[in-house]
């Protein structure tokens, strides 16, 4: 197992887990696996669990009936899509990328609906609020609050030092967080909703040189960001990935109150289950780990993959995890034995 650096001390209320390390129950079952024969670089179910969104590197989403495993619709854009978000109802697909749109899909009928344009920067992010009509849209430097049903744009939070590249919305509708990445450059912040103004900021993200994934526990409780530690070697000029940790806070609180070490990996994607019990994420080795979001500890390593993975999604009711990523399949895992 590789050697990592020491983290900086953290504040004496937040504990430190090392994922890696703790004795997991080792999944090396077989899951259903769906050949998409592309890279898949996002994963989204629907409120009903019966489709599987995935959003393809050949510019398209494709939208997978669960019960046949086989795909009912192709929704094409111009340039490959990265974000993905099902309305509240499951009837609408938010989904946006580096063509500049946030596009809005029928999903019964696989047709466009809407789409709303963002002044030619990149979508990277997408969050329903619980009223099923306000989407949020991370584009470029800027976070942008639509009336999605009439194509209105109701308001414009303020400018990111970054991209933006997560979104994430309180069950209650009264919070946003947005993720903004870039090396040396990443922001986290909490906006209230009612005011558009941002909320005092997080501490604990000062040792991170990136911070590429942001999620938020089902019941707005907890908030967890997945961050890289560099190496200060550089391969052909790029920063090598020495470290990644995940670090959670109650938002309600500036201090993080857990950090969990893995070993390193260039992707970005993690996920709460939804009784929040569980986070998961890629591992460096081409596996999905399941960790316990209370105490670090690995509860399964889910071995498949034979290139990197990419994403990971829980199904509504948690008895399933997709993921996915450069290796042109979709798998699908049985989690119903976890508590």
């Amino acid at each position: 197992m590789p050697r990592h650096p020491p983290l900086r001390p953290l504040a004496p209320t937040t504990a430190l887990f090392l994922c890696l390390l703790a004795t997991p129950t080792t999944a090396q079952q077989a899951a259903v696996v769906i050949k998409v024969e592309t890279p898949v670089e996002a994963l989204a179910f629907s409120p009903d669990g019966k489709t599987l969104a995935a959003a393809r590197g050949d510019n398209t989403v494709a939208l997978w009936d669960l019960a046949t495993r086989k795909p009912r619709a192709v929704l094409r854009h111009e340039r490959r899509p990265l974000a993905l978000a099902f309305s509240p109802d499951g009837k609408t697909l938010a989904a946006g990328g580096g063509d500049s749109f946030a596009k809005l899909w029928d999903v019964a009928t696989g047709t466009e609906k809407r789409a709303l344009e963002h002044d030619l920067v990149d979508v990277g992010a997408l969050a329903w609020l619980p009223d099923g009509k306000t989407l949020a849209v991370g584009a470029g430097k800027h976070v942008q609050l639509w009336d999605a049903p009439a194509g209105k744009k109701t308001r414009l939070l303020a400018k990111h030092r970054a991209p933006v590249s997560g979104v994430a919305v309180s069950p209650d509708g009264a919070t946003l967080a947005t993720l903004a990445f870039a090396e040396k450059a990443s922001e986290l912040r909490l906006w209230d909703l009612k005011t558009g103004r941002a909320k005092p900021p997080l501490q604990g993200l000062d040792d991170f040189d990136e911070i590429v994934h942001l999620a938020m526990s089902p019941d707005g409780k907890r908030l967890a960001v997945l961050g890289h530690k560099f190496d200060k070697k550089q391969t052909e000029g790029v920063p090598v990935i020495e470290g990644a940790i995940v670090r959670l806070w109650n938002p309600a609180a500036p201090r993080p109150i857990l950090s969990i070490k893995v070993l390193p990996n260039s992707g970005g994607s993690l996920a709460f289950s939804p009784n929040g019990k569980f986070l998961a994420l890629p591992s460096a080795d081409d596996a999905v780990l399941v960790c316990d979001a209370a105490t670090g500890r690995e509860v399964l390593s889910l071995k498949g993959h034979d290139r990197q993975v990419l994403a990971a999604a829980f199904s509504p009711d948690g008895r399933t995890l997709a993921s996915a990523g450069h290796d042109d399949t979709i798998r699908l895992w049985d989690l119903s034995k976890l508590p």
